[in-house]
């Protein structure tokens, strides 16, 4: 792990690693993501830090002692056709006991400037934060991210879902196809990753006639919730683990679901799509998927019109506010990037 900066106060020290220190591993553990309504703690943080195709770890220190840590990816992304080196910033972590003194907000305007040190030009940096993390949202308008847009997380539910015999995971020849099918799907969006995103796993295809019909990648979650505000979540901690049928597959300390995305259907298949995402549920053994959608794109909107949604049919979980940040861009190019629906990567950890 070596040093990449220093500041002001000397004993301040950010230093970068490519695989994660033990200390930044149990932090990251430790830590409650969320909001006033929502909080919880991630499960299985090794697995999703070594799924990052390009990590950047950074670590404030003091004294040799950690205070908190950031996650980052570097990759490339396509907007509209024309390709961008990207940092992408996953997570911000500060040490409980030094929480509220700052650090969060110095550590974000740290990582920025890192990125701005690796990026070729043209190069942007961006990052997801909840709609309701006031605190979060002014930290990075304050360190100087532009909001570039607001994606819906979805739930898909089914209590009992069923497998198709005809979905499963894509040849090699079939990923390569699917890379470019989902391109054309896609273009006029922003973010894309797909030859990234693709070779990270998770990807199955419905085949019909002995051709893909519908492709999604799925990335399996778990959070331990710690908290749940207002009548609903009384009910989601302290009522629906007693019910019969839903403790079977629903505890608050181990909620399981999956993250799915780079959604592709073939045009005339359009059916195909529900099918497909009960199966996903059925293969991994759970009832709930969360699905970004971005209202402003009539391809999502397309899909919300598709998917019967199930018992939770309509309900928004969360909306994420998207922030990026520029190198070598001119102010027509960024509003360009701005105005474009944006598509969430599989391969971004949450």
């Amino acid at each position: 792990m070596k040093p990449v900066g220093s500041s002001a106060r000397d004993d301040l020290v950010l230093r970068c690693a490519r695989t994660p220190a033990p200390a930044l591993v149990d932090l990251l553990k430790r830590t409650e993501w969320g909001t006033r309504e929502v909080k919880y703690r991630v499960r299985g943080i090794p697995r999703i830090l070594g799924s990052i195709a390009d990590p950047h770890f950074l670590t404030l220190e003091r004294q040799g002692k950690l205070l908190g840590g950031v996650v980052g990816s570097r990759k490339t992304v396509t907007v509209a056709e024309k390709s961008y080196d990207a940092f992408f910033i996953a997570m911000i972590a500060i040490e409980p006991s030094v929480a509220g003194s700052g650090y969060g907000t110095y550590l974000a305007k740290l990582a920025r400037q890192y990125a701005h040190t690796l990026l070729k030009e043209p190069g942007l940096i961006y990052l997801y934060v909840e709609s309701t993390s006031k605190a979060s949202l002014k930290v990075h308008r304050a360190v100087g991210y532009t909001p570039v847009g607001r994606v819906e997380a979805r739930l898909f539910t089914r209590m009992y879902p069923k497998d198709d015999a005809r979905v499963g995971r894509p040849t090699r020849q079939e990923l390569v196809e699917l890379s470019s099918l989902l391109a054309e799907q896609y273009a006029g969006h922003a973010l894309l990753d797909f030859d990234v995103s693709l070779r990270t796993g998770g990807c199955l295809v419905l085949r019909s006639s002995g051709k893909v019909a519908a492709a999604a990648q799925l990335r399996p979650m778990e959070w331990s919730l710690t908290r749940l505000r207002g009548l609903g979540g009384f009910l989601a901690m302290k009522v629906l683990p007693h019910l019969p049928v839903i403790r079977r597959g629903y505890s608050p300390d181990h909620v399981r679901f999956l993250r799915i995305g780079n959604i592709f259907v073939r045009p005339g298949h359009e059916a195909e799509l529900e099918r497909l995402l009960e199966a996903l549920l059925a293969k991994c053994g759970v009832h709930v998927a969360m699905i970004f959608l971005d209202p402003r794109s009539a391809l999502h909107n397309g899909f919300r019109a598709r998917i019967g949604f199930g018992a939770f049919g309509g309900l928004v979980a969360e909306t994420i506010d998207v922030f990026a940040d520029f190198k070598g861009l001119g102010q027509e190019e960024i509003a360009r990037v701005c105005a474009l629906p944006i598509n969430v990567s599989p391969a971004d950890p949450m």
